[in-house]
């Protein structure tokens, strides 16, 4: 027995009995060492023989050491120089592997260490020479573990023998080593230097001083290298080697770290021993060293291995401290994270400590961010091993409570264990003590919102199943936010925003998971949310620019950040921080010169990713061989690397870097080509970039191979049938158009930066700097035709793309679009936009094509003429299926669900052949109808599990048949397929309306799920259960937020009359069931299907619910039966003993004339009916109405509507009485006011018309009567006025003061009141104004303050005195405001030099400077449009409303000093804000210009936008008029807001002129005008010279702003629509002068911005040149609405604008009847010397000609039209004829530019 072997077999045996349990185990070794020695001392072979079967049977049940001591004494037999023992060894090793289930191989490599160290022991001993040996006892071991051949034996294992050699540093050891070079055919030399790593770590861990020396000084003379040239070599493995035995040899390692250092000329210290020392030497080291650690622990085979990585990984975070451990935090984290994936117990114990020491070891302050990851990290192994995760968390959570608390909220996801118990108790307080601070749902949805948007997928799964959670428990409050005001909650949006980017994003769980909570938060109508931020495909916004841009570099290393962060293993983090790495290089980031590149770009990080980026500016980072992609096979896609998408785009982006020869751009590129086998978002986000570069430097051939790549997935994707491209071509086709839309955009910005070039030359010979030549880039798109890819995008529901490819397809062949409309018209249908398929029609010249009509009908949503159009066609072509399908949507889609089935039935019976196409809509009929017995027959036919309503039968028959786990497993598949569709559908667009009938489905598998929980116990989720009464009121808040549509509501009131079913027969489900067919009866009418309103009606007729005879009333009014409808009423009524006579009045059954409570509501409203009817129809007189009326208000006295429409007939019937009995008139005043103050106590529907007429009634009364009184009614008049004085001062009490606010502009105007009385009550709700919202009053007043009328500005200081008396506080704050509008008049008015284009406030206006930087300085916010608009509660008790204005309004901190001078006229000042809130705000001080008008314009428009939100019909176009602040601060100058990213159309067009060469200069323009008459008059000079030298140009605009195509096609739509809203606003009240300058647009949307309102109420046509066109509309903007023009979306916004306005004419009437009194509104200059100016309020008659002329215009009633009053379709067509007319067009002011 050797040496080595008898120790080994003693300190086992000392282990064994260390513990009593092994007290046996080392009985046993005890026994085997005595009687091994005697036997080898005896040479007693046959005892030897006995003892080694001994061994081998013990092997063969024995585990962990005990094990090992067997098979090293088999190994010492093996060895023997005894022929027997050798073959009973032999065969004793063998079954010791057998019964292990192990190959021998294996069996050593679990020992190797051990064996290898017996192995060595043995061959050196051995006396016969080194060849001799190595064949006999090497090649025995190699014979008996099965090992190939010696070579390869040693070739594994030379890295533990070598070492084991080196350290006897013998003769006989040279030999043996140099005899293992010549086996492997290795250099000797080699073999030590590439092994010395392993030499030099055994011995400093294994040795003592003494051999070492001997040991090291033995390989320098072996390897003929000095030490320290070894040590050079390989000094980062070595410190790698060394530093994996830390952990169990940690004096030897930290003392071979001394000697390291001390040798390590780089590091220069006078004296190295303190742990400080080596962890600094330690440091620029530190990420290689983990990254070895990472790679062993990746390789490790046995348990050893794994152990000893994390046992040293825990000493080293102890060693290296926290600064450095915090610097590499994110490394270390991803070790860890791999370690859990260890199985073993024992490991994940270690793993654990790793952890804990982990946490201990990185500062709070950057722990903090990454709690919510270590949690989610953690989380899989917190219930079983709760114990081993505790210490963890307790640190993180109770120890470091005060310092980590604001980062709980987003770790509430901890499971409940006892070890975890302390933790858990810590949370829960934190979360109650927010919760006692009376946290508001918003901010809990704002913090785990933080979650969701996590870098981690962990943490976003975690955050999304508790955001699921939330918002299950908030359902009622999310509803809340999107119905109580005007204004959805923008956290509302902003949790939909995510979703949708989540679902486009993300993995199918996580994509799962956002389905949920779509489906739990509804489906949110999109025109109620604001408009999201714009991404292109895949979510990513477009980087403009080049790739050695700082931007650029800023932007890839921000993404490269992410992924190292987000990397899911150690190896693709690896290959991230390479690439990093080496564009940190690239770019120089490690100069320390200030103002080189690379120190600018790295001051463009922020702290979080400086910290990421730093420990890579010194690393070391290789890689090994590359691909040569010369000879991959082309084209990839489909290939073997292009079998799915991730390895295609991360070949193809591979390929194309490969091209790529610029050395620069190489640089950047080439180091990213590892990860992207890792990470397919990374190429993505390379591929447009790495796609320019290659074309650029590629070969004719290069290019052509890359143009075939992008044919042969377009060709790919058309071979699908119509929107059914597969998943894998489709999402490379996506990416394909994302990197075209890079490349069409890097064109144009090349073109811009070429003329920009050429413009900027200082002499026209000197050479243009050379720019990257875009023209190659230009030629390769040219040759991609664009009708391909029109219909490759049309393939992949790209729609939009599909649209723009179309429109510039048609733009290059003008003559095919007749015979491609019909493409055309599919797209839109597509696109779900009805307005543009009629636009198409419109267009066309064959109108009468049954296709094209039926496309426009079912895109209207008229299906009952659709269903005509397919009847027609089925008569003509039975045999064509897709006439059946069309006509069986449509019956679907009108509810005629009984006539469906039976058709179906029908055609099926003649062609059994169709069932697979046609079974779906059975299966929909039979689940609506809920015949499910014909559900199960049809179901049992369908084998298409994908289709929805085929999923949905079988989940509610599952429901029905109370299988609970079948439907579970339904319920997760079907969600699975709508989550496909849906991302699909969004995955280009990004819009929520695009995917909305996904989102609609959504919404109702959560009902169903909600119901069966409730009715049949079936629990899918870990939900709370709801009651009846909870699920109802869901139901209707869920049923309010949603589009309102037919088509929309009709299928998920039909399914909750199926969910209705399943509960008990209760009275309360049955009248909901009953309430439901209600509602889709409502709906029905509403989109005209009268048919199917009338069947929905006979349902709930056995119900006697309250509201069946109100809605049958408003079906049989709608058909034109008036009196049926008045019948119908006045039977509902004698139904409850109740009649209505011929007078109106009531007649009550009993004799308290009293309803019962519960019916008020629903009798009201019959009675408004009733009256509204009367009075329309003339059936009674006035007196009898006016009675029906106050009936009303005498029911139900707390109802908005009844005071409402009293007040208004009141109103109405006082306009007939003649002027000259005002006594008669006085009478009515009073109740016209009473009533309308009692209406908006009671609600802010009619806010807009109520407090505007209550005002000027109360007002006038005392104007009118008070200056033309006469002595006969003097008294009469004294006595209303104080009756409607006291009305007034009730309504100043008891309405909350924010009603009065709405109408802030139309007090102020009358502060002039020459009534005492009244302006006393004025001056008190404008003070009580003041005191309740001072930071807008205070705005609104600046110009009354500083007025030059004296009596306005007393008046004013009056009600400032008023207010400071109620609010001590206000005195500051009035006299800081005050004082800063002065000097913001300063500012205005400051004199410019001419040339001058900045200056300096500092410098100019140190007033201004001063007043903000005093500290005592007053809040005052800054004057902005979302600062001063109210946003008014829509609920009916609207006296609980806590403001209209949000919370924390950005307030005036200081201005900044540069002032950028505008080179227009007036010389006006661009200033900045900064704000509060840390953010800049862009205002323009404009002197010398009146902007009271304007303002008053805004007020209007914003008006116009409230009532136009409302309108279903315009808030699903997102119809809109952009708004902006405007302030005047006197008569002559104020502020206006600045909008950012607009450009004047003027402005826009001369650029684009100017680079196609063709600019008209403004000297040439004027001689054309002046000598029209050479040209036969202005007529023929526009048709011959000014429009052929102007061609349309204007929709090039749109393709070079908008960088994809979806933000392009909703960009026009935008342009369209707000063109449209804005044209006729500015028709109804005489807007002119839209010129090209007053007309911007907004680079970010396409909306149109109308600026400078000075030219309203028609004044265009009394200029010299006078305005003929009602708007602009000239050739260039029709040009940019696509191939239609103003068909279609343009017009449609136009009629749906005109009606909004109609049916809002009085309110809106009522608001311009204000300007009348307002001397705000400059109708006609009042001279200064003019006596009156300073007395009283002017009353100017001219106003109300204009007015009158308004509201002719409102109703159509025009000028030129003669007879009744047009419809808004007869409109709108005679006023775009005007605005498009030649003639007219051609008679504009040549200033106008009606050729542009």
């Amino acid at each position: 027995m050797s040496s080595s072997t008898e120790d080994l077999l003693g300190s086992v045996q000392n282990n064994f009995a260390a513990t009593p349990v092994n007290s046996l185990n080392g009985y046993v070794v005890s026994k085997i060492k005595s009687v091994l020695s005697k036997a080898l001392k005896e040479t007693n072979h046959s005892l030897l023989e006995t003892i080694y079967l001994t061994i081998g049977q013990i092997g063969r049940i024995a585990e962990g050491e005990l094990l090992l001591v067997a098979v090293i004494a088999l190994l010492e037999g093996l060895l023997s120089s005894f022929g027997a023992i050798i073959a009973v060894a032999f065969d004793q090793i063998r079954l010791v592997a057998k019964s292990k289930s192990l190959s021998p191989d294996k069996l050593f490599n679990r020992f190797k260490e051990k064996l290898c160290e017996i192995l060595i022991d043995s061959i050196h001993e051995n006396p016969l020479e080194s060849k001799s040996v190595i064949e006999t006892a090497i090649g025995e071991v190699v014979r008996v573990f099965a090992f190939k051949d010696i070579g390869t034996f040693l070739k594994n294992f030379l890295y533990l023998l070598l070492p084991r050699l080196t350290g006897k540093a013998s003769k006989n050891a040279a030999g043996l080593l140099r005899e293992f070079a010549t086996v492997l055919n290795m250099d000797y030399y080699l073999m030590y230097v590439d092994n010395f790593p392993y030499i030099a770590t055994f011995l400093i861990t294994n040795c003592n001083s003494e051999v070492q020396e001997k040991a090291f000084h033995f390989v320098e003379e072996e390897s003929t290298v000095d030490l320290y040239g070894l040590l050079r070599s390989s000094s980062q493995k070595l410190l790698g080697q060394l530093l994996l035995y830390l952990g169990s040899h940690y004096t030897e390692v930290f003392n071979g770290l001394l000697m390291l250092a001390g040798w390590d000329e780089m590091f220069k210290r006078d004296e190295i021993k303190s742990v400080k020392d080596v962890a600094d030497y330690l440091q620029p080291k530190l990420l290689g060293i983990l990254t070895f650690f990472n790679s062993s622990l990746l390789r490790a085979a046995d348990f050893e291995e794994k152990k000893r990585p994390l046992e040293s990984l825990i000493h080293l975070m102890k060693l290296m401290g926290v600064e450095y451990i915090t610097a590499v935090r994110v490394k270390i984290m991803a070790i860890l994270r791999a370690s859990l994936q260890l199985r073993e117990e024992k490991l994940l114990r270690l793993s654990c400590r790793a952890w804990n020491s982990f946490v201990k070891s990185v500062e709070l302050s950057s722990l903090g961010p990454m709690l919510s990851q270590i949690i989610a990290i953690l989380y899989p192994v917190m219930k079983e091993y709760a114990e081993l995760v505790a210490p963890v968390l307790d640190y993180l959570i109770v120890d470091n409570r005060s310092q980590l608390r604001g980062f709980f909220r987003e770790i509430s996801f901890i499971p409940d264990a006892p070890h975890l118990l302390k933790a858990n108790n810590v949370l829960k307080e934190e979360l109650e003590r927010d919760s006692s601070g009376e946290i508001e749902p918003k901010e809990k949805f704002s913090q785990i919102m933080k979650s969701v948007c996590h870098e981690s997928a962990d943490v976003r799964l975690h955050a999304l199943s508790n955001l699921r959670r939330i918002l299950y428990d908030y359902q009622s409050q999310i509803h809340e936010y999107v119905l109580s005001s005007e204004k959805t909650d923008p956290i509302v949006t902003e949790i939909v925003d995510e979703l949708l980017r989540r679902c486009r994003l993300a993995n199918s769980k996580e994509r799962n998971l956002c389905g949920e909570c779509l489906g739990i938060i509804g489906a949110i109508d999109p025109g109620r949310l604001e408009k999201v931020s714009e991404l292109s495909s895949f979510g990513r916004k477009f980087l403009e620019s080049d790739c050695d841009s700082l931007e650029f570099a800023c932007e890839l290393l921000n993404e490269l950040s992410r992924g190292f962060l987000a990397a899911p293993d150690t190896r693709s983090q690896d290959c991230y921080a390479y690439a990093i790495q080496e564009i940190l290089k690239a770019f120089d980031c490690a100069s320390t010169n200030e103002i080189s590149f690379g120190q600018r770009l790295w001051k463009m990080f922020p702290e979080n990713i400086q910290e990421i980026l730093q420990p890579h500016l010194h690393s070391r980072y290789t890689i090994g061989t590359s691909i040569d992609w010369s000879s991959v096979q082309l084209p990839i896609f489909r290939s073997k690397k292009g079998s799915n998408f991730k390895d295609w785009v991360s070949s193809w982006t591979a390929y194309l870097i490969s091209k790529i020869k610029k050395k620069n751009s190489s640089n950047i590129f080439a180091p990213c080509i590892l990860l992207l086998k890792h990470d397919s978002n990374m190429g993505l986000f390379l591929l447009p970039h790495a796609l320019i570069h290659a074309l650029l430097d590629s070969s004719s051939k290069d290019v052509s191979d890359i143009r075939q790549e992008i044919l042969t997935i377009m060709e790919d994707v058309e071979k699908g049938s119509v929107h059914d491209a597969s998943d894998f071509s489709q999402i490379c086709a996506q990416a394909v158009f994302s990197a075209l839309d890079h490349l069409t955009h890097w064109t144009f910005r090349q073109i811009r930066k070429t003329v920009l070039a050429a413009k900027n030359r200082k002499d026209k010979d000197d050479p243009i700097q050379p720019l990257l030549n875009h023209e190659d880039i230009t030629k390769f798109l040219r040759s991609i035709p664009q009708d391909i890819l029109a219909n490759a995008s049309y393939k992949c529901r790209a729609n939009a793309r599909a649209l723009m490819h179309f429109e510039m397809f048609a733009r290059n062949n003008p003559n095919d679009l007749q015979k491609n409309l019909r493409f055309l018209q599919e797209i839109y249908v597509a696109l779900d936009e009805p307005d543009g398929v009629a636009g198409v029609v419109a267009v066309s010249e064959d109108r009468n094509s049954v296709n094209k009509q039926v496309l426009e009908f079912e895109s209207i949503g008229n299906l009952r003429d659709a269903s005509a159009c397919y009847e027609c066609a089925i008569q003509l072509e039975s045999n064509e299926l897709n006439h059946h399908k069309g006509l069986l949507q449509c019956l679907m889609g009108l509810g005629q669900l009984s006539t469906a089935l039976a058709h179906v039935n029908g055609i099926i019976s003649q062609q059994s052949s169709w069932i697979s196409a046609l079974n779906k809509y059975r299966v929909e009929a039979a689940w609506r109808l809920a015949n499910w017995d014909c559900l199960q027959e049809y179901l049992d036919n369908d084998q298409d599990c994908s289709d929805w309503n085929v999923g949905l039968g079988r989940l509610l028959l599952n429901a029905r048949d109370r299988n609970h786990e079948e439907f579970a497993k339904q319920l997760k598949f079907v969600r699975k397929g709508l989550m496909e569709s849906f991302s699909a559908s969004i995955m280009e667009s990004g819009s929520l309306q695009q995917g909305y009938d996904s989102l609609v489905r959504l919404h109702m598998l959560h009902e169903v799920e909600d119901c069966v929980r409730l009715f049949l116990g079936i629990t899918v989720s870990d939900f709370h259960k709801i009651d009846e009464q909870m699920l109802l009121a869901n139901w209707n808040s869920r049923l309010q937020i949603t589009q309102h549509s037919f088509k929309i509501r009709e299928p998920l009131l039909n399914l909750r009359r199926v969910l209705l079913g399943f509960g008990d027969s209760s009275k309360q489900l049955k009248e909901q069931q009953g309430s439901c067919w209600l509602l889709s009866a409502k709906e029905a009418r509403k989109a005209g299907y009268i048919q199917t309103a009338f069947s929905s009606l006979l349902n709930p007729c056995s119900f006697n619910l309250p509201g069946y005879h109100i809605e049958k009333a408003k079906l049989l009014w709608k058909q034109g039966g008036c009196s049926q409808a008045l019948q119908c009423l006045k039977d509902a009524f004698s139904d409850k003993n109740i009649t209505i006579n011929e007078g109106g009045i009531i007649d009550w059954a009993d004799k308290d004339g009293s309803f019962p409570s519960e019916d008020k509501a629903g009798h009201a409203k019959a009675l408004l009916l009733v009256a509204r009817w009367t009075e329309d129809t003339s059936h009674s007189n006035s007196h009898a109405v006016l009675k029906q009326y106050k009936n009303i208000t005498e029911i139900r006295n707390d109802w908005e509507l009844g005071h409402f429409y009293l007040a208004k007939y009141y109103d109405r019937f006082m306009k007939y009485v003649p002027d000259n009995k005002p006594t008669r008139m006085l009478e009515f005043i009073p109740h016209v006011i009473k009533h309308y103050a009692l209406s908006l106590q009671h609600g802010n529907k009619f806010i807009y018309e109520s407090m505007p007429r209550l005002l000027t009634l109360w007002l006038d009364i005392g104007s009118k009567f008070s200056v033309n009184r006469v002595k006969t009614i003097e008294k009469n008049f004294v006595a209303v006025l104080s009756d409607v004085n006291k009305i007034i001062l009730d309504a100043i009490e008891k309405l909350p003061p924010y009603k009065f606010f709405t109408a802030f502009s139309q007090l102020i105007s009358r502060i002039c009141h020459p009534n005492a009385s009244i302006i006393n009550i004025l001056e008190k709700i404008i003070a009580k104004l003041m005191v309740e919202y001072p930071q807008q009053s205070i705005w609104l007043m600046a110009a009354v303050s500083k007025s030059s009328y004296s009596l306005r500005r007393s008046r004013c200081l009056e009600i400032f005195t008023k207010a400071k008396r109620d609010c001590s506080d206000l005195e500051k704050f009035i006299n800081d405001a005050t004082c800063l509008f002065d000097r913001l008049l300063d500012v205005c008015n400051m004199p410019v030099s001419r040339n001058c284009t900045t200056i300096s406030l500092s410098e100019n206006c140190r007033s201004l400077v001063r007043l903000t930087n005093d500290p005592s300085f007053s809040a005052i916010i800054c004057p902005l449009q979302s600062s001063m608009t109210a946003i008014l509660s829509s609920k009916t008790n609207s006296q609980t409303m806590r403001g209209p204005f949000p919370d924390n309004l950005p307030t005036i901190v200081k201005f900044k000093d540069k002032i950028d001078v505008l080179m227009s006229l007036q010389k006006p000042k661009k200033i900045v804000i900064r704000g509060s809130d840390g953010k800049e705000y862009t205002m323009m001080c404009k002197p010398k210009d009146d902007l009271r008008k304007d303002s008053r314009l805004m007020e209007f428009n914003s008006l116009i936008n409230k009532y136009l939100h409302k309108d279903a019909d315009a808030r699903r176009r997102t119809l809109h008029i952009r708004t902006y602040a405007v302030v005047p601060l006197n008569e002559e100058c104020g502020i206006l807001e600045w909008v950012n990213n607009t450009a004047g159309l003027r402005h826009i067009l001369l650029q684009l002129y100017k680079e196609k060469g063709i600019l008209c200069t403004g000297r040439e323009l004027k001689n054309l005008d002046a000598n029209a008459d050479k040209y036969g008059g202005k007529l023929k000079l526009f048709e011959t010279e000014l429009l052929p030298r102007h061609p349309p140009v204007f929709h090039e605009w749109f393709l070079r702003t908008f960088t994809d195509s979806i933000s392009w096609y909703q960009s026009r739509l935008a342009y369209a629509r707000t063109v449209a809203v804005m044209s006729m606003v500015g028709y109804v009240l005489g807007l002119g002068d839209r010129h090209g300058e007053n007309i911007l647009f907004d680079s970010t949307s396409g909306d149109a911005v109308h600026v400078d309102f000075s030219c309203l109420f028609n004044k265009g046509k009394t200029f010299d040149c006078p305005e003929v066109v009602p708007f602009r509309l000239t050739h260039n903007m029709i040009d940019a609405m696509g191939p239609t023009g103003y068909e279609g979306i343009y017009r449609r916004a136009c009629e749906v604008t005109m009606r909004v306005m109609r049916n809002q004419c009085d309110p809106l009437m009522t608001v311009l009847k204000t300007f009348v009194h307002d001397p705000l509104v400059e109708w006609g200059k009042i001279r200064r010397s003019d006596p009156s100016r300073d007395h009283v309020e002017v009353t100017n008659e001219l106003a109300l000609k204009i007015v009158k002329d308004i509201e002719d215009r409102l109703k159509g009633n025009t000028s030129k039209s003669k007879g009744p009053a047009l419809s808004v379709e007869g409109q709108v067509n005679e006023l775009v004829k005007e605005a498009t007319d030649v003639n007219n067009l051609s008679q504009m002011y040549i200033g106008w530019a009606a050729y542009m």
